[in-house]
């Protein structure tokens, strides 16, 4: 069963330019934000209904999200992970 809500146009526009934006990310120790420089060169280049500001505000809002969802997940499985202590 697929649980995927339904996406206005606006919306799939702008989880488009996340996938997209996402690999730019720096490589490293844990999950990074995706660099402020990328959105401005994707605006320029793909263009948007909004303007730069609003854009760049909207995007790193669904990656700081992404971020805040990926350590919750990240401390989850360190904690499965981890011995238990026997007595």
């Amino acid at each position: 069963m697929d649980e995927r809500p339904d996406l206005s146009s606006l919306e799939l526009f702008y989880y488009d330019a996340f996938v997209f934006l996402s690999p730019m990310r720096n490589a490293g120790m844990g999950i990074s934000a995706i660099p402020i420089s990328c959105y401005s060169e994707y605006y320029r280049i793909f263009g948007c209904p909004n303007d730069l500001p609003f854009f760049t505000k909207v995007l790193r809002d669904i990656d700081g999200r992404f971020i805040n969802a990926q350590h919750e997940k990240d401390k989850k499985e360190s904690k499965a992970k981890k011995p238990r202590k026997s007595r």
